[in-house]
């Protein structure tokens, strides 16, 4: 992705510079913001994203590149929320689908 080399340029723990926990969050920070993004590119999570979905994730995985801690809670709610709801609707297509082809079977 485009914004890596950027990001490197912002955050200084990924270049491996400073104490170990700042180089720590910083890395784990920008991975889950990357990966966060790359969902919204993709339009697709653990399912398929909706046009507002991948504009919240997408914000919430810019929140996390730039530095700040409040900016990274923020962007770290917004994913966790986003994830969490995602995992919620699969289980429920999961749910469906099983009990479906039970239906299926006792006919």
């Amino acid at each position: 992705m485009y914004v890596i080399p950027f990001v490197f340029i912002v955050r200084n723990g990924l270049l491996m510079t400073g104490p170990v926990l700042g180089i720590v969050y910083a890395f784990l920070t920008c991975a889950v913001g990357l990966v966060a993004l790359a969902m919204a590119f993709e339009g697709y999570g653990w399912v398929r994203l909706t046009w507002p979905e991948r504009v919240v994730i997408a914000v919430g995985g810019i929140g996390l590149l730039i530095p700040g801690v409040a900016l990274n809670a923020i962007g770290g709610g917004i994913v966790a929320v986003s994830i969490t709801l995602q995992w919620i609707r699969q289980r429920k297509q999961i749910e469906k689908r099983s009990s479906h082809k039970a239906q299926r079977i006792v006919k």
